[in-house]
């Protein structure tokens, strides 16, 4: 009986962080992104670039189908006309789960 609490108290010591990341920081992400796709949804893709700017390992698996676009295929143009496409659309989210990890 010693054995397995000993061994069950070990588990939870290296599968339990140290450290918890702050709480609001996936808050902070996820309003942020709330913020940035409703912005698109109106046409405004300028507000949508500065909140959620693209990374150069960005890679989108559209929904519509098609070949996957990378970063280097948004240049401002492209990204000028996504706001011509999407004209005063409405965006909510879901959020699944969401967790931090320190970087």
């Amino acid at each position: 009986m010693i054995n397995v609490t000993l061994a069950a108290i070990a588990a939870a010591a290296i599968a339990a962080p140290t450290e918890a990341p702050p709480a609001d920081a996936t808050t902070s992400v996820e309003e942020t992104y709330a913020r940035a796709n409703s912005a698109l949804l109106k046409g405004d893709a300028e507000t949508w670039n500065e909140l959620a700017p693209l990374t150069n390992d960005f890679v989108l698996f559209s929904p519509f189908g098609g070949t996957p676009s990378r970063y280097a295929d948004y240049s401002p143009e492209r990204i000028e006309r996504m706001g011509r496409f999407f004209k005063n659309g409405s965006f909510a989210q879901e959020i699944v789960q969401a967790y931090a990890t320190e970087t």
